[in-house]
C-alpha cells in the first residue's frame, strides 16, 4: 500500500484542543502526484487565498492518477489513522466533504466507515449508491448539487435526496436552479453558512 500524499492546513482559531478535522475529496483533474493541484478548487483553495478560515485541521490527500477515490479506500482510512495518532483531533468531529469525483468518494468512503465521521457534504457528486444508503439515513449530512451540472446530471442527486426522503433521513439538499458543475463548486465551498452547519455536528455526545 503506497501512502496516500496529502495537505494538512492547521486550524485558523485556536479553540481548545482537541480540534474537529475536515477531509476534502478533489475531483478527477487533480490526481496525480503534485500537490499543488489539489489546490486549485473547493475548501483548500478558498482556504490558500483566505477567503475561508476555519477552527479545524483541514486534511486533503490526493488520489493517484487513472484510479478513483473507491479503489484507495484502504490508503484514506490509514491517512485518518495517522491523522488520530499524530495530531490533536476530536475523534467525534471529523467531516467528510468533497467535489465532483470526490463528491462520489465522500459516499463511498462513508458507506465503509460510516462511524468514522460525524457529517457529509457531497457537492456535485451523487447518484450512484440509492441502493445502499439505509446505511447513512441517520448520518448527518447536505447534499449540494446544481440544476444545470453537465457534467454531473442533477438527476442522481435528485434520485439520492428521494431515496434519502423515502428513508425517513432528516438531511439538506442545497440544488442551486442556475449553477453549472463548477459554479455549484464555488457557491458551496465559500458559502460559510455551510461550515458553520458542518462543524455544528457530532459523531456522538
Amino acid at each position: 500500500m503506497t501512502p496516500l500524499k496529502y495537505l494538512l492546513y492547521p486550524p485558523k482559531a485556536e479553540p481548545p484542543a482537541p480540534y474537529p478535522l475536515i477531509i476534502f475529496l478533489h475531483g478527477v483533474g487533480e490526481r496525480g502526484d503534485d500537490l499543488e493541484l489539489v489546490k486549485k478548487y473547493g475548501l483548500p483553495h478558498y482556504t490558500e487565498i483566505g477567503e475561508v478560515t476555519l477552527p479545524a485541521y483541514i486534511a486533503v490527500p490526493q488520489c493517484p492518477a487513472e484510479v478513483r477515490w473507491d479503489e484507495v479506500l484502504d490508503e484514506l482510512d490509514t491517512m485518518l489513522a495517522e491523522l488520530l495518532a499524530n495530531q490533536p483531533i476530536d475523534p467525534k468531529r471529523v467531516y467528510l466533504i468533497g467535489f465532483s469525483m470526490g463528491g462520489f468518494g465522500t459516499w463511498s468512503w462513508a458507506l465503509r466507515r460510516p462511524e468514522r465521521f460525524a457529517a457529509l457534504m457531497p457537492v456535485g457528486g451523487s447518484g450512484f449508491l440509492t441502493h445502499e444508503l439505509e446505511r447513512l439515513k441517520d448520518k448527518p449530512l447536505w447534499m449540494i448539487h446544481g440544476a444545470l451540472d453537465p457534467i454531473v446530471a442533477v438527476g442522481g442527486a435528485d434520485a439520492t435526496a428521494a431515496r434519502l426522503s423515502a428513508l425517513g433521513s432528516k438531511f439538506g439538499y442545497t440544488r442551486y436552479p442556475d449553477a453549472n458543475h463548477g459554479q455549484t463548486s464555488d457557491r458551496a465551498f465559500a458559502d460559510m453558512a455551510l461550515y458553520r452547519w458542518l462543524l455544528a455536528q457530532k459523531l456522538y455526545p
